[in-house]
């Protein structure tokens, strides 16, 4: 496996020797809006095949009630039909949603499938332009079956994976992660890996993947560009007040509940603390209510959706970083705090530890703990010597160890432009 770090890369030509290049994508993700740049780590890679000169052609069954479905085509070579399974809301019910979970495993896979196969019929790709390339694990039965019928080379992506899919490999597992767990075992020319700190690499080997090629990847992280001018938003927070923050989808599997519960004690030392919530989510309302509960509205704001191309700015304002999920803590925004010189306190859980280093860049707690979280919280505020110390360490270590998004995308394109045969 290629576990690289930054490589000097300077991606693939235009068409290969002036052929046409075709990307056909097959998904199951939640693929958002082009232009509001939804699901960033998606788009970085659809914009960057289409700026080496590749037509991306996307076939994706969404997640979400709110998918944008149906046919959209844009002028400089990208394609996207997307549909939703029958049974969204229905998988999400416990003890049943199994179940239909199932089902639409099925569905997807023979959807995408079918309109893929329409796809290559109509616009006429080859082997000898066109490359498969499945998007997560319930696309990846597709993209096998599409690329033996066409003798097309065939890649897979895993943006990383989930601990249950790490769990005893008995027959009710496998039942239950069907087709997650299977997916992990099918061999492509290449499989593309994120190193989220999941251990998708664990996965890869436990299921036996015998993949031509296996690359270990961290996501892209781009450098902060110029002024980065503070929000609006801060405006309205006491001047001089610190500030503690968290960037993610409000969901219950992001923890950040835990944030909000330490945050009663770390204002007995630290009395005009700040705790900024970024994003938005099912769970916005309980954290609401556990603010007002816990009667610290006064100091807990919630910012809702930040835009992506102003985190950055975000960031900067922010005096800790904090995530807090259970399986891993290896996710762009830690990236991004690191990149922007901000130190993060984080459960040491998964591969967390192999950026987060304790003591140098941020600080690594047992997981899910609140006490420790919030002791750790205030010796970090209290000392503006020992921030500026690990703020200095976390740009040196980002410089060292990330990628840009156009680095990290341009390794990926040379590979796969190596897939297509050279004209003769």
């Amino acid at each position: 496996m290629d576990g690289s770090g930054k490589t000097n890369c300077s991606g693939s030509d235009r068409p290969v020797n002036g052929r046409e290049k075709n990307l056909l994508l097959v998904a199951h993700v939640g693929l958002g809006h082009r232009e509001l740049l939804g699901a960033p780590t998606i788009w970085h890679t659809i914009e960057g095949y289409i700026s080496n000169g590749w037509k991306v052609w996307i076939i994706n069954a969404g997640t979400k009630e709110d998918t944008p479905l149906g046919v959209q085509r844009y002028d400089d070579g990208l394609y996207i039909h997307c549909f939703n399974p029958p049974f969204l809301k229905q998988a999400r019910i416990r003890k049943i949603g199994w179940f239909f979970h199932l089902l639409n495993t099925f569905y997807i896979r023979r959807r995408l499938t079918a309109e893929a196969e329409k796809l290559i019929a109509r616009e006429g790709l080859s082997p000898e332009n066109t490359v498969i390339y499945a998007l997560e694990a319930y696309a990846v039965h597709a993209g096998k079956k599409l690329s033996q019928r066409h003798r097309m080379p065939f890649v897979i992506r895993f943006m990383g994976t989930w601990d249950r899919l790490l769990m005893e490999n008995n027959f009710r597992n496998r039942l239950y992660l069907y087709p997650e767990l299977q997916a992990y075992g099918v061999s492509a020319d290449i499989a593309i890996a994120a190193n989220d700190g999941t251990r998708t690499d664990d996965l890869l080997r436990r299921q036996g993947n015998r993949s031509k090629k296996i690359f270990f990847w961290l996501n892209g992280v781009d450098k902060p560009e110029g002024e980065l001018p503070a929000p609006a938003f801060f405006s309205a927070l006491p001047k001089g007040a610190p500030v503690v923050m968290t960037l993610c989808r409000l969901h219950q599997d992001k923890r950040v509940h835990l944030a909000i519960q330490a945050f009663p004690d770390v204002l007995q030392k630290i009395p005009n603390a700040q705790l900024v919530v970024c994003g938005y989510g099912p769970e916005e309302e309980y954290l609401r209510t556990l603010t007002r509960e816990l009667q610290i509205t006064d100091n807990v704001h919630f910012a809702g959706l930040v835009p992506h191309d102003e985190v950055f700015c975000w960031l900067r304002q922010a005096d800790v970083f904090l995530s807090l999920f259970p399986i891993s803590n290896v996710g762009n925004p830690t990236l991004e705090a690191l990149r922007c010189g901000t130190p993060v306190i984080t459960y040491d859980v998964g591969g967390t530890s192999t950026v987060v280093r304790q003591g140098e860049n941020g600080i690594l707690l047992p997981d899910g703990s609140v006490k420790e979280l919030s002791e750790a919280i205030c010796a970090l505020l209290a000392d503006p010597a020992e921030r500026a110390r690990m703020s200095a360490n976390a740009r040196k270590f980002a410089d060292e160890n990330f990628r840009t998004w156009d680095e990290r995308i341009a390794a990926e394109v040379q590979e796969v432009t190596a897939l297509l045969p050279q004209e003769k």
